[in-house]
């Protein structure tokens, strides 16, 4: 059989090799249709960024990537003398826009403690006062995360809390707040006991929440009342203040019992997460980490239009005793687009949304994250800056708003 087929004498190899040059003639055919096409498509996802009034999105040259490569440059001018502000999330919101040459954003959150004395009440506010002016200063509104932690770091006494023992030191806070000339827009949107749900502060009640949150939100209105106030909880909720026991369950129970009116917006909580032990597989969907439908059933509770997200995407996940998780250009990326699609989602529904980028590299704490994506100093020679600029090119194509958080770790 070998001797007679390589020989081809017959009628079948002549055939054989009929159909092979035929074969190989289809190929190369496919394959230059293949070509014609993806030019096409290519030109047609231009022309698309072109009618949306945005920088054309381009594919980087990588060979084995589809990591995108858009420009983040807006209209909107960098915010003057930025990079000298007195306050460290200014100052760093600078670098940000050297990456895009433009404002990226004029929302740039920051955290607070809970005073639980006068006289932390009186350094509260004198502190708070003074932050607050200079992002008014620099056109820039404030969400502002108050903790239930102490000045000194501790948690607060809830059972204190609940019976009113601290209504008299808010008072003294947010009525100094107001005589220092803190207007209602300075004080731009105000999020007290953040991410209740999870077992940060030691106790995950839903009945303590809605308490706790009402009596404070009521404080700050009656001394702000143009002021805004929003609800943040986490996707998962933590039953009785234990790591061990989750679920993505509604969050009706935190929520449901708060006044309407009270509140002006609702957030959702949800980053991804890197194996913590061996075994266990990384979470980098924002389908799972980020609710969607969580959320907009708690903003109807809650009688609100508007619904925000709190996400980031890490670089380097160091967690117990699995192995370091790091995420390439392209995983970062793709979970960004992934947020982008959920914002979307909230927004066809008929709320408004926005994105608050928690972008800090906290791989020096005991977190051991690092959701930045340059070191300091380091926008322009970073893998994960071209990520940061498609992310704000594609936000701002999808009509959603960006908020940021991060600061230089000076203060």
């Amino acid at each position: 059989m070998k001797y007679y087929y390589l020989q081809a004498h017959d009628k079948h190899a002549r055939i054989r090799r009929i159909q092979l040059a035929a074969i190989a003639a289809g190929v190369v055919i496919a394959a230059c249709i293949l070509l014609l096409i993806a030019a096409g498509t290519k030109k047609n996802m231009n022309d698309q960024a072109a009618k949306n009034n945005g920088p054309k999105a381009v594919m980087l040259d990588t060979n084995a990537t589809d990591l995108r490569q858009a420009n983040c440059q807006s209209k909107a001018k960098k915010h003057s003398a930025i990079e000298r502000s007195s306050v460290s999330q200014l100052r760093k919101l600078a670098e940000y826009e050297t990456a895009c040459d433009s404002s990226v954003t004029d929302t740039v959150s920051f955290f607070t403690a809970l005073p639980t004395t006068s006289n932390e009440a009186v350094d509260q506010a004198t502190d708070v006062a003074e932050t607050l002016k200079e992002y008014a200063r620099h056109g820039i509104t404030p969400v502002v995360f108050l903790e239930p932690n102490t000045p000194s770091g501790n948690v607060a006494d809830f059972t204190a809390y609940q019976s009113g023992s601290y209504d008299p030191i808010l008072e003294l806070f947010f009525s100094n707040l107001r005589s220092q000339g803190i207007t209602d827009k300075q004080m731009g949107m105000w999020v007290p006991l953040p991410e209740w749900n999870i077992p940060a502060w030691g106790n995950t009640e839903p009945a303590l929440f809605v308490d706790l949150f009402t009596r404070t939100a009521q404080m700050q209105k009656h001394f702000f009342p143009g002021s805004q106030v929003s609800v943040m909880l986490e996707s998962k909720t933590y039953i009785h203040g234990s790591w061990e026991a989750s679920s993505y369950s509604s969050l009706l129970p935190y929520v449901q019992g708060i006044p309407k009116g009270l509140v002006d917006s609702f957030g959702l909580q949800g980053f991804p997460w890197g194996a913590q032990d061996s075994g266990e597989v990384a979470i980098t969907d924002p389908k799972v980490y980020l609710r969607a439908d969580l959320a907009m059933e708690a903003a109807h509770a809650l009688g609100v239009k508007h619904i925000w997200f709190n996400t980031g995407t890490f670089r380097y996940f160091a967690k117990s005793t699995s192995k370091p998780t790091t995420l390439s250009p392209l995983q970062r990326q793709q979970d960004l687009s992934g947020v982008i699609n959920i914002a979307q989602e909230v927004k066809q529904a008929g709320f408004q949304s926005a994105i608050h980028l928690f972008a800090r590299d906290k791989s020096n704490t005991d977190e051991k994250i690092d959701w930045s994506y340059w070191s300091p100093g380091g926008v322009k020679n970073s893998p994960y800056t071209v990520v940061f600029q498609t992310f704000v090119h594609d936000v701002r194509a999808a009509g959603v708003s960006l908020w940021l958080y991060d600061n230089d770790g000076k203060d």
